[in-house]
């Protein structure tokens, strides 16, 4: 009997010694200060083989735990702490090879360095820190364009701004970092970076603008820290903070159909634009706007899909319209047919609604329609005629060509005719903005003398004329009237320039002849 008391004394002696190593393991914390993530870590014994992790950081050598928050007392492990413990990184940034000759800077305003340009050559970049003593805190605007040697990018820590186009064009990059501390990405700031792959938004970024990622045709995934309060990402996919607001769908996913979330309520400027792979793409009933560009050059998208829930849009034959189809959004780039007849009951084609369909060569325009942007059929290179249906009240066509009923407002000349001169018709007095946009194959055009007015960019991109005459008529012109026209020399009646016409009116400073026939 004694000896089974022993027995059980020795059996509680050991569970006693269990429950005291149990009771003295801890819980290890690690504060990276910017580098990757730890997960926390328990610990309980100590022998030769335990290391601690060792974190990374781009742009930076790691140098140790400390105990601190101060990084002032370096930690070593020696025994099991009596606490759970909150380890912190200490970093050195790396000595950046290039000569700060290779960049060029101005001062701002806060005693802070801006990079304005760079001109090295190095296809790895670690941008530095600072200039002279002072925190480099903006890339301005432009500063690495065109800088096609460049494949990886990290941005310091002390950035605050990425200025417009900063990145633009840079053809050969594949990755860019952005570290913690950047608030605002400007407009373009990656625009044309064809083969970034993949970007992620830290949680302090507050504002991205318009067309970031524009054709970034590799582009597969843009994702968004989950700690950040004004952006997210689902997907690769980039919304505002509570996915209201659908803003850039990456170029390069390759994935032919896409549901757009039923929290959306609006798909924004952009979203979809150059998309090479989507075909299809469908909404819920919680959308209430479309930005016009919205789907701008969607090369194969044929069919775009509305619930027939929605109180604000329908779509039929993959066409979008608003609900009470009274209102063409938008024919998907994408459709094969090379006739469209407007539906009777339309009153209004929008914005961009044709932009960039290659596949049509004619359109006919119903009785009803009154209203007709100026862009809704933007460089569609191949389109040959448009008619409109003789009961219109609002519009005619002579040739394939559109004018207003009474012929007095000349409105589109199709980009496809093969004719390489034509002559407005007498009884034209105005000239659209964007009449002939992208006519390259006209070599020759007459105005004349009864036009008072010519829109804006009435003759953009005409790059086959060589020679056009003003009449003295025209007093009214708009701005960048003959933009890409890079061989035209303009004949302009007049003596000089009527006060009526835009100040930007010939913004590449094309050659004048004035008093031409006096």
């Amino acid at each position: 009997m004694r000896k089974l008391g022993m027995a059980i004394s020795f059996l509680l002696l050991l569970l006693s010694i269990s429950g005291c190593a149990s009771a003295n393991s801890i819980t290890i914390s690690f504060e990276t200060n910017g580098g990757n993530k730890i997960d926390n870590i328990a610990v309980d014994n100590i022998d030769s083989s335990f290391e601690l992790p060792i974190p990374t950081k781009d742009g930076f050598t790691f140098t140790g735990w400390y105990s601190d928050v101060e990084l002032t007392t370096a930690y070593t492990f020696s025994m099991i702490p009596a606490t759970n413990l909150i380890l912190y990184a200490k970093w050195d940034e790396v000595v950046v090879e290039d000569d700060s000759t290779d960049y060029t800077y101005i001062l701002l305003s806060d005693n802070t360095y801006e990079i304005t340009g760079y001109i090295g050559s190095n296809t790895t970049l670690v941008i530095p820190s600072n200039h002279l003593g002072k925190e480099i805190t903006s890339i301005g605007s432009f500063a690495f364009y065109d800088c096609n040697n460049l494949i990886n990018i990290t941005i310091p820590s002390s950035v605050t701004n990425i200025g417009y186009s900063a990145f633009y064009n840079c053809s050969a990059l594949v990755s860019i970092t952005i570290p913690f501390g950047v608030n605002t990405i400007e407009s373009n700031a990656f625009a044309n970076c064809v083969n970034l792959l993949n970007i992620t938004i830290p949680s302090s970024v507050v504002s991205i603008e318009s067309d970031t990622f524009w054709k970034n045709n590799s582009l597969l995934g843009i994702n968004v820290d989950e700690e950040n309060q004004h952006y997210s990402s689902e997907n690769g996919v980039l919304y505002n903070e509570d996915k209201t607001l659908l803003i850039a769908y990456p170029i390069g996913k390759e994935e032919n159909d896409y549901l757009v979330p039923s929290s959306v309520t609006t798909i924004g400027q952009n979203a979809f634009a150059n998309s090479t792979h989507l075909s299809s793409v469908s909404m819920s009933s919680n959308v209430i706007s479309i930005e016009p560009t919205a789907f701008f050059n969607v090369s194969n998208l044929t069919n775009i899909v509305v619930s027939n829930e929605n109180q604000h849009y329908l779509s039929e034959d993959g066409i979008l319209f608003n609900k009470q189809k009274t209102m063409l959004l938008l024919y998907p780039k994408g459709k094969s047919a090379n006739t469209y007849a407007i539906p009777i009951g339309i009153t209004s084609i929008g914005p961009n609604a044709f932009e960039n369909c290659d596949n049509l060569i004619s359109l006919t325009i119903s009785s009803t329609v009154n209203n007709i942007d100026t862009v809704s059929f933007w460089n569609n290179s191949n389109l040959l005629n448009i008619y409109v249906d003789d009961e219109s009240h609002n519009y005619s066509s002579i040739d394939g060509v559109l004018f207003n009923k009474q012929k007095t407002v000349f409105i589109m000349y199709p980009a496809g005719k093969p004719e390489t001169n034509y002559s407005i018709p007498v009884s034209v007095t105005d000239i659209a903005s964007n009449a002939f946009a992208n006519c390259l194959n006209l070599v020759s055009i007459v105005i004349p003398s009864n036009v008072v007015h010519i829109g804006d960019v009435a003759f953009y991109n005409c790059k086959g004329l060589t020679s056009i005459t003003i009449p003295l008529s025209v007093t009214r012109v708009g701005s960048y009237l003959f933009e890409y026209c890079n061989d035209l020399t303009i004949f302009a009646e007049a003596n000089d320039k009527p006060t009526g016409w835009d100040s930007a009116w010939n913004s590449h400073d094309l050659p004048v002849i004035w008093g031409y026939g006096s």
